[in-house]
């Protein structure tokens, strides 16, 4: 088959800049890691602006020592009362297994998600997750979209909340669980014609409308809500923003990707993981959006963890923060995410907090940059041309197979996203 592009340049220059004036995408952070060691992948989360900023509420990281201790944390949504648990440490109130659609049991199981149907009087305990995977913890998770639970200790979001709450700048953090494995992303031409393709993302698309009807609930503003993932849940989440040709029906104003892009990949060499996977494709993405004049920052993530022997440099999924080490670099960053999700500018905060750090630009074409988080010299900007020319082969590669059937992980061939009737490449999934 001939390609219909010959290079990423090429396609970049007529798929986008000839549109670039009529269409805008929602802000956007992504990044690339130094190097990879391809580890477990994570699922999206949530976050979202309390409705009142004086109040420090949070949910699955809910609540600010403002508010006065009158016994369990207790809200109503549309469909009834949970009662949740403070945590005493963090200061914060969560409610853990919060139900979002009906479980997928007997012949919802692998059908699409169903909207919950009915209602309850008195209260609902929710202080432990239940076994049930169609619940939100409202704190965030990933796993090659095979494995992963919102109370990973590595990525709860109590202590991003927490840190939200100390700078005056609270958000509410929801860790959103879906199907996964061949529960949630199943392929056959059997599912293709039922059109029950890809599950687990129709699964968080549905958490994104139980989210919209019910966080005002918490206190929470369902206008500005900033979805977030690592790994395949940074894949997630930007397929999110190009579902159904972009259209997301205001269901979330921003993102925030760290290590992948939408970017379907056919085959995965542990060789070429860390370029072919996450670094070609997220470049890829952000040129593509920079080419809409769309808000997009991107960085570039040189830091050594303390519990990393240091041949295999900076790995995948080690933003977290680590409190012995980096803690000053995780305030930063945390900082500048917080940032994020309350104006779309990751310096919005940073700017008179830490007046000293590099200003953190936008992901623009013809020169984009990147920002360079890392411990040894000063946070800086840099060109993004890293490792150029064997990215650039691979993004050709990408686009040369554009108009072909993806068959990797996330099950491609679906009909989740049909543009253009295409499937595979940067649209389709």
């Amino acid at each position: 088959m001939t390609p219909k592009y010959s290079t990423w340049e090429t396609w970049i220059q007529q798929e986008h800049y000839t549109r670039g004036t009529q269409a805008s995408l929602s802000p956007v952070i992504l990044y690339q890691v130094t190097a990879a060691i391809l580890g477990p992948a994570f699922l999206p989360s949530v976050m979202a602006l309390p409705r009142i900023l004086s109040a420090a509420v949070l949910v699955s990281a809910v609540l600010s020592s403002c508010v006065p201790d009158t016994g369990p944390p207790t809200v109503t949504v549309k469909n009834g009362t949970y009662v949740g648990f403070t945590d005493r440490t963090l200061n914060t109130d969560n409610f853990y297994g919060v139900a979002y659609a009906q479980p997928p049991l007997g012949d919802l199981r692998f059908r699409h998600p169903k909207p919950l149907n009915s209602s309850w009087k008195g209260e609902r305990v929710v202080t432990s997750w239940p076994k049930e995977c169609i619940t939100v913890g409202i704190c965030e998770q990933g796993g090659f979209v095979t494995e992963g639970i919102g109370y990973y200790p590595s990525f709860n979001q109590s202590w991003l909340v927490q840190r939200s709450a100390a700078l005056g700048y609270p958000i509410i953090g929801v860790n959103v669980n879906s199907r996964l494995g061949p529960w949630g992303f199943l392929y056959s031409q059997e599912i293709q014609d039922s059109l029950d393709t890809n599950l687990g993302l129709r699964d968080m698309r549905h958490s994104l409308s139980w989210v919209q009807e019910n966080i005002a609930a918490f206190g929470g503003d369902p206008t500005r809500v900033t979805i977030h993932g690592q790994s395949t849940g940074a894949q997630s989440v930007g397929l999110q923003l190009l579902a159904y040709g972009g259209e997301h029906g205001n269901l979330f104003t921003g993102v925030i990707a760290e290590s992948c892009a939408p970017v379907c990949v056919s085959e995965r060499s542990s060789a070429l993981a860390t370029d072919l996977v996450m670094d070609a494709p997220t470049r890829l993405t952000t040129l593509s959006f920079a080419s809409y004049n769309s808000d997009v920052y991107r960085y570039h993530w040189g830091t050594i963890l303390n519990n990393v022997a240091n041949y295999t440099g900076a790995t995948h999924a080690a933003e977290g923060p680590n409190k012995d080490k980096i803690l000053e670099l995780a305030n930063i960053m945390t900082a500048m995410w917080i940032g994020f999700v309350y104006s779309g500018n990751p310096n919005h905060i940073t700017q008179s907090i830490f007046p000293t750090i590099a200003t953190w630009p936008k992901y623009e074409l013809p020169e984009p940059q990147n920002y360079v988080f890392t411990l040894d010299v000063p946070l800086h900007v840099a060109p993004d041309t890293h490792r150029a020319a064997g990215i650039n082969w691979m993004m050709n590669l990408m686009i040369a197979s554009k108009n072909r059937n993806c068959t990797s992980i996330v099950s491609c061939g679906g009909d989740y996203n049909i543009t253009n009737g295409e499937t595979g490449g940067v649209y389709g999934f």
